[in-house]
């Protein structure tokens, strides 16, 4: 990768959402909101938005229990040769083996070759309960989520977005149909592509931070390998 491609994906990739999230308003009642949206385009206006998930019929968690909007669950079995051990081999040699491939599992991602990844994900319609206590529709199409992780074993993963859990939203909002009512959701209609459009159970904060030092990494990484091609070019002149 150039030192050029590494600054331009850092800021597309960190650094626009980062500005975006900065710049955003803040919207914290629908009637604020549908003075804003009423100078704005069709296609709606970005607001980050702090509340509840309110979700009046939700899902169980299959393994918590927990009562949820949305549950993703990650069961993984990995396909593994053991090495066979001897018919005299002692209980010690055969926890010591258990204990390699455990050690060997932990390492790998769930996604990584020889694993075998089964999802399952559960979700119920649910608004967003805002500062005012007004609600705003939420679409999740396109969404990129990050959700609370309830369970983290070697092949199992829950991650949900509970009932009532405070959560921070950014995106395109638009007046629905009615006219009474705001959803959010992607820029555009029926698009599964996320473009900004975020659901995160962390705060403003964090995901800022975040955001920005990924930003600084990317963009340090571009102009050292800028700074040694330029090195690189010079000693090459001078040995012509």
């Amino acid at each position: 990768m150039s030192g050029a491609s590494a600054l331009v994906y850092g800021y597309v990739r960190y650094g626009r959402p980062a500005r975006r999230l900065g710049r955003a308003k803040q919207g914290q009642s629908l009637a604020e909101m549908q003075q804003v949206l009423a100078q704005s385009p069709a296609e709606g206006d970005w607001f980050k938005m702090h509340g509840r998930v309110h979700c009046p019929n939700p899902v169980m968690a299959p393994l918590s229990g927990l009562a949820c909007a949305y549950v993703d669950v990650t069961y993984a079995r990995r396909h593994m040769h053991r090495r066979k051990l001897h018919a005299k081999a002692t209980p010690e040699e055969r926890r010591r083996q258990e204990r390699r491939e455990r050690r060997r599992w932990s390492k790998q991602e769930l996604n990584a070759g020889g694993c075998e990844c089964f999802h399952e994900r559960l979700s119920a319609p649910w608004t967003l309960q805002i500062k005012s206590g007004d609600h705003v529709v939420v679409d999740m199409n396109g969404s990129q989520l990050e959700l609370e992780q309830i369970i983290d074993r070697h092949t199992i993963q829950e991650s949900v977005l509970r009932n009532d859990a405070p959560v921070l939203v950014l995106g395109r909002v638009r007046t629905d149909l009615s006219g009474d009512v705001l959803r959010v959701g992607p820029s555009a209609k029926g698009s599964r592509r996320s473009d900004g459009f975020l659901i995160t159970t962390r705060t403003e904060h964090e995901v800022t931070r975040a955001l920005h030092y990924r930003w600084a990494g990317w963009s340090a990484m571009g102009v050292g390998l800028l700074g040694c091609a330029a090195a690189m070019a010079r000693w090459r002149l001078q040995r012509m």
